[in-house]
């Protein structure tokens, strides 16, 4: 067979058949760079920027974004709506278990004296015996379960040794729902002085 010279001055790379998208898929695992060509110049031909400019990226987000179901992500904003449970006003305006000053006062007394009775006075040690009467105090005030009270527990403790002291405190204050209770305790070596407040909100 005679081949002509105008065939012969071209190129054998030019001569080859153009691939098409089948190709690209029969072909996929023996050759990746070749599918994504074929990928990218179909998404060229089928999308068009606003500025007139064709970029495979931008159509390939596109794409993406079109395969993103609208339908879970409703449903998750459904979902976490149904969570949140939704309360009614109580128009609530005075505490359904008032703050009991006597049972406070019989809480912080056995709890100094269970802690205190045999306690020397030591300053290396009174800081953390101050902080646990404090949580003690908190923990066991809070299991009364007084509605809607927030609880604040004020402790005092020093050596004792003939001196005066004068504890006082300050805040705004509602005389019908509001309250505090204070027990005041020493054995020879040191005193404490525990002050609960029990503040009422609405």
């Amino acid at each position: 067979m005679e081949v002509s010279n105008d065939q012969q001055d071209f190129p054998s790379k030019n001569l080859q058949r153009r691939p098409s998208y089948g190709d690209a898929v029969s072909m996929s695992k023996s050759s990746p760079q070749l599918k994504w060509d074929l990928l990218r110049r179909r998404v060229k031909l089928n999308t068009t920027p606003a500025h007139g400019v064709c970029n495979a990226h931008t159509g390939m987000r596109s794409i993406l974004k079109r395969g993103i179901s609208k339908t879970s992500i409703a449903g998750s904003e459904n979902r976490e709506q149904q969570e949140k449970p939704q309360y009614q006003n109580t128009y609530q305006l005075a505490p359904y278990k008032p703050f009991n000053v006597s049972q406070v006062t019989e809480a912080i007394q056995d709890i100094l004296e269970a802690l205190l009775r045999e306690q020397e006075y030591d300053v290396t040690r009174i800081s953390k015996m101050t902080k646990r009467i404090t949580e003690a105090v908190k923990t066991r005030v809070k299991s009364m379960r007084f509605t809607r009270y927030k609880i604040v527990v004020h402790t005092v403790m020093g050596s004792k040794m003939n001196q005066g002291i004068e504890i006082g405190s300050r805040g705004l204050w509602n005389q019908e729902t509001d309250s505090s209770a204070s027990y005041f305790y020493e054995n020879r070596e040191l005193f404490a002085v525990v002050t609960v407040y029990g503040i009422y909100y609405e």
